[in-house]
């Protein structure tokens, strides 16, 4: 039975939802509340606009997109807003509020037909199959759930036990059998459960969080919202702020709660939903076509795990990229290209001179735009860097070349562990070594040419990234924080392959599956796509083991008690020296609360020769004497400063017992997790 809503039925639901949103915003603060009125005005509207056709142009004809553009337009006003003057909660809510009405008006003005005939939902008989992966899925999050810590753990497979890998590689088997047997619709919503499934374990298992970026970040968004601007105000990043802070102020869902799962459930949105528009509708032979998208999991990537700027500049590369796949929809791939810019127009401005290329047809205008691109991170990087006042140089440096071969793992003797890690450690280059079969595949059938343009911004990011490493220093930023950035931009280019080996995968996989004769050669290559989901799903989280120790740890209890403790008992000016994770808690906890010059006063490594945080190294790689705590103290001129060491550092009882001795005082915090030394002039 259809469900009809009259204009007039429309109008009052919208209004209503519209009044309910205020009033969740003034007085109840519910999340619930919030994400229905929410989720139903801009639904409603999404689909308003859907049968306007205003954005017909763009060439969307989608309710959701319609919505995400309606959200993304609000987020871009406000951007400007933020810019020429000081931008409070409530005005935040009440320019998000005018807009919609303003738009309520659009539509009246139009006399825009907003009946709204609900269609018929016909769902499709649920297999064995469907139960099976619900309950795979549901068992994998239990244990999450049930392993999930406050604790100090540098990779959530030591907490884990062995059936959970057991319980991953049967889902994957399991999804393969729903692609093969199951509708489209059906296919997308267990593909999107799959997604979430695959990059949202951090999400899960560190309940205060995981990394340092996504707490300084929120702590961003913290400060906008109590001091009603950000200074200095920055050219980055403000898109996410302000786009994060619309949907807290709309639904009432924490800051740190959007901040922790919105780029996974993105990711599980997103990702599934764009693959199936662009590369997997109207294909006819959809199991093909299927299995191919599952391919994007073959690679390890930590992009997708975690919310930051960057991360979700990543995510976008990925829209605008694919989209080229559907040329109707070149000026929603401009826009969305132009929306990254807000958020990271480092990485952004190289997108929309990929969208501009898709969007003109002139030759000449075209060879402008590769010429710009060709070397185009080098003078951004070099533009930001004068404008900051950052220091950056110039160098002939081949060396990183050496560090760029084929990595053979030192034998444990346990032969898939070794061949785990062999593949994951070398996972890049065969992914390049892919992406060459695939253009060889491609040519020999005559199907190359709609790729050249891939191709080419492929290798023209690439030939940034050589660049940058080989003639760039970034001297305002750690030597490892320095090497993440250029990486990031050698990233990007392999991002581009990903269309010509899709579609390679697409016409191999046709002609396999149509040979009645080749099971053996079927089920080959459907159990190396298992292996390779399943390694890459291994690797695609932090790891410390007899292979590899990545020195990344979570953000503890003991390091948000610690701050507490040192903030409650401190009775002047002080400096805190202690790993980055610590300083990451203080900043969740208490903002960006005190400088002394141009030294946060809890140490972060940020490559300044005099930053503070050299003080803790030697505490801990030497010894914690007090001759080194009355020099951190003299150089930020303060009386009183608090050594922290957590139990994971190495050579923590040594560091302990040394400071014991050189302290004034001591204390230990949650059961010895964490030691306080304090140290008076």
């Amino acid at each position: 039975m259809n469900f009809h809503i009259e204009p007039k039925g429309g109008l009052f639901i919208r209004l209503s939802a519209i009044f309910l949103m205020v009033a969740n915003f003034l007085f109840f603060q519910n999340p619930l509340l919030g994400i229905l009125s929410a989720g139903l005005i801009f639904s409603y509207y999404g689909f308003c606009i859907k049968k306007s056709n205003w954005l017909s142009s763009l060439g969307s004809n989608s309710t959701l997109t319609n919505a995400v553009f309606l959200f993304l337009t609000i987020t871009s006003i406000i951007w400007v807003f933020f810019y020429l003057a000081s931008t409070p909660a409530w005005l935040i809510f009440g320019v998000t509020i005018v807009l919609l009405l303003l738009f309520e008006s659009v539509l009246h003005i139009n006399n825009i037909d907003t009946s709204w005939q609900m269609p018929t939902i016909s769902r499709p008989p649920i297999q064995w199959f469907h139960l099976s992966f619900l309950i795979l899925t549901g068992s994998i999050f239990f244990i999450l759930f049930h392993n999930s810590t406050t604790d100090a753990v540098a990779s959530p497979w030591l907490s884990l036990p062995t059936t959970f890998f057991t319980l991953f590689g049967l889902l994957v088997v399991n999804l393969l059998i729903v692609l093969k047997r199951s509708t489209d619709k059906a296919n997308l919503f267990f593909l999107m459960l799959f997604s979430f499934t695959f990059v949202g374990v951090v999400a899960i298992f560190y309940r205060l969080g995981f990394g340092y970026d996504p707490m300084l970040h929120e702590a961003g968004m913290e400060n906008i919202l109590t001091t009603a601007t950000l200074l200095p105000k920055p050219f980055y990043y403000i898109g996410m702020y302000l786009g994060f802070i619309i949907l807290n102020l709309m639904t009432s869902i924490p800051i740190a709660v959007i901040n922790q799962f919105f780029v996974p459930v993105a990711f599980a949105i997103v990702i599934p939903r764009l693959l199936f528009t662009t590369f997997i509708k109207n294909k006819t032979r959809t199991f093909s076509a299927w299995l191919v998208a599952l391919a994007i999991f073959i690679v390890p990537s930590g992009y997708f795990i975690m919310t930051t700027p960057q991360n979700i500049t990543n995510l976008l590369a990925l829209v605008v990229i694919f989209l080229t796949f559907k040329p109707e929809l070149k000026r929603w791939q401009l826009a969305v290209a132009l929306f990254t810019c807000l958020i990271h127009p480092l990485y952004g401005i190289p997108l929309v001179l990929f969208a501009l290329y898709n969007f003109f047809d002139q030759k000449i205008l075209r060879q402008v735009l590769l010429a710009m691109s060709t070397i185009i991170f080098p003078i951004l990087f070099i533009l930001n860097a004068g404008l900051q006042g950052h220091k950056i140089s110039f160098k002939f440096d081949l060396n990183w070349l050496a560090s760029s071969g084929w990595v053979f793992v030192q034998t444990q003797n346990r032969i898939i562990l070794d061949l785990i890690h062999i593949y994951g450690l070398n996972a890049t280059k065969l992914f390049l070594l892919l992406s060459m079969l695939a253009v060889v595949y491609l040519y020999r059938n005559n199907l190359l040419r709609p790729f050249h343009k891939f191709l080419i911004f492929g290798i023209i990011m690439i030939a940034n990234f050589t660049i940058m490493k080989t003639f760039i220093e970034l001297n305002f930023v750690t030597q490892s924080n320095g090497a993440d950035f250029t990486e990031r931009i050698f990233d990007l280019g392999t991002y581009f392959f990903w269309p010509t080996i899709m579609s390679a995968g697409y016409v191999f996989g046709v002609k396999l599956f149509n040979q009645k004769q080749a099971r053996f050669d079927k089920c080959l290559l459907l159990l190396l796509m298992v292996t390779l989901i399943s390694a890459s799903f291994y690797f695609t989280y932090p790891l410390d083991n007899d292979y590899i120790n990545s020195k990344l740890y979570n953000v503890t209890k003991a390091d948000f008690e610690s701050v507490r403790f040192i903030d409650q008992n401190a009775t002047s000016d002080y400096i805190v020296l202690a790993n980055q994770m610590v300083a990451a808690a203080s900043i969740a906890e208490l903002g960006f609360k005190q400088y002394y010059g141009d030294q946060f006063y809890y140490s972060i490594p940020n490559g300044s020769e005099d930053n503070i945080y050299q003080y803790f190294e030697s505490m801990v790689f030497d010894h914690p004497t007090r001759a080194q705590a009355i020099a951190a103290m003299n150089q930020t001129d303060v009386d009183q400063v608090y050594f922290v060491i957590n139990d994971y550092w190495t050579s923590f009882t040594k560091i302990v017992a040394e400071a014991k001795d050189s302290a004034d005082k001591w204390f230990m915090v949650d059961g010895g997790k964490s030691y306080i030394f304090y140290y008076h002039k």
